[in-house]
């Protein structure tokens, strides 16, 4: 079925039926349009047209493509309890289950839901011992093995689990030499390798290691160059050419790199824009080669090309379905190819999904 709009207004009043239309939009599962007139729904619900478009426009966010991304579900609050954060720093799907991570970041552990949010289960305290953590931050998951790598942070190392939990490895102490970190904020898996990508924040820098830990090679320092970082918060690997995208948080911009760290190219600035950032934390690729960064001061979600083409965006600050206050990493699945936005300060994780 496909659903047209005639009479697009200019938004203005606002009455009841506002939700009735919301609810009657957001439950659509079909894709939609904005063209001429075949099928006028404010004419048959007899309802005026600019609300209509009010309704569409809170229950969908469109791209120029006619790609439509859609809010479909949330969960979590502050606490300490099952399924309860305290501010949702990291984000990971088991691309083999729909299972979701969560590094729930004050409360030094990482919990485990199925793809509609049902909790599982959990693990860590803080501490220095193997399993604890000081600051549970980014996390990724291994698509071939379901082991889950967690950036450390405060305790400079990765740790490396089983999707139990049980504790496997860790690597890293503080310093600047080659496997020393300062703040690891995110480790990233190839899923054809399994080779392990980290983001040294404060080194300014990325290293690369095999999946048990070994040191393979590293690029990056302070600067605002090519292959330069000020605090590389976030990092993906796209998993058809191997290539490497960094969050290059202070300097407002991403930079795309081969395998090796050798540089390809970069886009961004600081600016509210299409394309510009405030201080963006994380990258996720999915199997088309889409980017999808969290501009975390900007409050939204930005989608690019894979070679940083604007595409579309959604998210303002809030707390409502769609809003956000500091988004800091996203995760794709897959499978379905929806979108799990670990919205931090709001102490939850959002879903959306393409139409």
């Amino acid at each position: 079925m496909k659903i047209t709009f005639s009479g697009f207004q200019p938004l203005s009043s606002f009455t009841i039926t506002f939700a009735v239309l919301f609810l009657l939009l957001s439950s659509l599962s079909t894709s939609i349009f904005l063209s001429s007139p075949s099928f006028n729904i404010s004419t048959i619900l007899g309802i005026p047209s600019h609300h209509t478009a009010l309704a569409f426009k809170a229950a969908h966010t469109v791209s120029s493509s006619g790609t439509v991304y859609s809010f479909i579900k949330k969960w979590g609050s502050l606490g300490t309890g099952d399924g309860e954060f305290n501010n949702t720093e990291g984000v990971a799907i088991d691309p083999k289950t729909g299972n979701v991570y969560i590094g729930d970041y004050y409360n030094n552990r990482i919990q485990k839901f199925d793809s509609n949010g049902t909790f599982i289960t959990k693990w860590g305290s803080l501490g220095t011992s193997n399993g604890q953590f000081n600051v549970s931050k980014g996390i990724d998951v291994d698509p071939k093995t379901g082991n889950v790598y967690v950036a450390d942070f405060f305790n400079d190392r990765i740790q490396k689990f089983d999707s139990n939990g049980t504790f496997i490895t860790s690597w890293g102490l503080l310093g600047t030499g080659a496997g020393q970190f300062r703040g690891p904020s995110f480790a990233a898996i190839d899923p054809k390798t399994g080779n392990v990508y980290v983001a040294d924040s404060n080194n300014d820098r990325i290293q690369k290691f095999d999946s048990n830990g070994t040191f393979i090679t590293k690029w990056g320092s302070l600067g605002t160059g090519n292959s330069q970082f000020n605090k590389t918060e976030g990092v993906a690997i796209d998993p058809k050419t191997g290539n490497v995208y960094v969050a290059d948080f202070y300097n407002n911009r991403i930079q795309k790199f081969d395998s090796n760290g050798t540089f390809i190219k970069k886009w961004g600035s600081s600016g509210t824009s299409n394309g510009q950032f405030n201080d963006p934390s994380d990258v996720a690729i999915d199997s088309s080669g889409s980017v999808y960064i969290t501009d975390s001061n900007n409050d939204r979600i930005q989608k690019f090309d894979s070679n940083g083409t604007f595409i579309t965006k959604w998210g303002s600050s809030g707390t409502g379905n769609g809003q956000f206050n500091f988004p800091s990493d996203v995760a794709i699945d897959p499978k379905t190819g929806n979108l799990y936005v670990s919205d931090s300060n709001n102490n939850r994780i959002q879903v959306f999904a393409p139409r």
